[in-house]
């Protein structure tokens, strides 16, 4: 039981630095859009939202023990789609240009907050994920499961950021999404800044990855009892 308490402890303090750091982002976007009355960057506030999301399923997942495999499943295929969009955050940081309205270090700062509140939501996401999932399998296939999820977010953000596309457009408009994903897989030399930018982002992300879950406070089994 104290445990459980303690793991809770962390799921508590992780959710509130999530809070603190969203409202601070949020905050340095409606300055900046009141001093300069301009809007430039209100989109930085959707793509928050959307990095927010698989957080949420993530979460959902994590407090409800679903005995049911298939919805289970289901659960994790649809957080899979919105995944990328909290690592996309990082990629936003292109979009910092000198602006004579504002310092150019004003919109670093803001940039580089949304940019460490997606990727806090991306890990938190992620370890919950592998938390359910060391519940079913051993810990050796997690880890290359972790791993690979990882590599295909990061593909998932090489199509979001350079071929526009989005999580729904798999609904959406799921012919010309898989055909451009085929031609990327068929034909990797004459698309290797694809595979690159996957490959090199995805080795950072699981590198930083294991570095959060190492420098953390390590937790507890959830199922042991002191």
């Amino acid at each position: 039981e104290i445990a459980d308490r303690d793991w809770s402890s962390d799921v508590c303090s992780s959710d509130l630095v999530l809070m603190y750091l969203s409202l601070f982002s949020l905050a340095l976007t409606v300055a900046r859009i009141a001093f300069t009355q301009k809007n430039v960057f209100l989109f930085m506030a959707w793509n928050l939202f959307l990095a927010f999301v698989p957080w949420l399923l993530s979460s959902f997942l994590y407090f409800h023990k679903i005995k049911k495999n298939l919805l289970c499943a289901l659960i994790i295929f649809v957080w899979m789609l919105f995944f990328p969009n909290a690592p996309y955050v990082l990629t936003d940081l292109l979009h910092l240009r000198k602006d004579l309205l504002v310092p150019v270090w004003y919109d670093f700062i803001m940039l580089l907050s949304y940019a460490f509140t997606g990727l806090l939501y991306a890990f938190v996401s992620l370890n919950f994920i592998e938390v359910r999932l060391n519940e079913k399998y051993k810990p050796a296939i997690i880890k290359i499961l972790i791993c690979l999820m990882i590599y295909v977010s990061c593909f998932g953000v090489y199509i979001g950021r350079f071929l526009r596309w989005n999580s729904w457009d798999v609904f959406a408009n799921p012919v010309s999404l898989f055909g451009d994903v085929y031609e990327r897989i068929a034909s990797p030399v004459r698309h290797l800044s694809a595979w690159l930018f996957t490959f090199l982002l995805g080795t950072l992300l699981n590198l930083v990855y294991a570095a959060f879950k190492q420098t953390g406070r390590r937790r507890p089994d959830r199922k042991s009892v002191v």
